[in-house]
């Protein structure tokens, strides 16, 4: 599945960067999440209650910065696991500054599911991975205000 999207903001693309580069500052916006350990500045394991449905559970979390080109460009590898399936979620970031102020950030994200979530329809996984995006992208905006 492929997700992808953009938002303006009215921080600098270097303000914006500095936010969601920062694994600790970011994860603060990742619904559901219950710890969180950084390992370096680029990684951090996690557990987050996730699922379809009434399939509920905790998952296990790898975040990895993948790319860093300040103020530009920032990737993501996200591996997880949890509730006898497994997510691989391949995230990228790009940042513009607006003439008018503020920034863009465009993302994209391809995303693998494997096992007993996958086994579910795929449009209801698409509509709950929507609804956590969208929850993300409304808790960055108020962080970045």
């Amino acid at each position: 599945m492929k997700f992808e999207g953009s938002y303006q903001f009215p921080k600098s693309s270097s303000e914006v960067y500095s936010y969601i580069s920062d694994l600790r500052r970011v994860s603060e916006c990742i619904p559901d999440l219950k710890s969180l350990e950084i390992k370096s500045e680029d990684e951090a394991l996690a557990t987050a209650r996730a699922g379809i449905g009434f399939i509920r559970g905790d998952f296990n979390l790898r975040f990895n910065v993948t790319q860093r080109s300040p103020h530009t460009n920032l990737g993501y590898a996200v591996h997880g696991s949890g509730l006898g399936s497994g997510v691989d979620i391949s995230i990228t970031v790009q940042l513009e500054d607006l003439s008018t102020g503020g920034s863009t950030l465009s993302w994209v994200a391809d995303t693998k599911v494997v096992g007993r979530v996958a086994s579910m329809a795929q449009g209801m996984m698409s509509s709950q991975a929507e609804k956590i995006i969208k929850q993300f992208f409304e808790c960055l905006s108020q962080r970045l205000r």
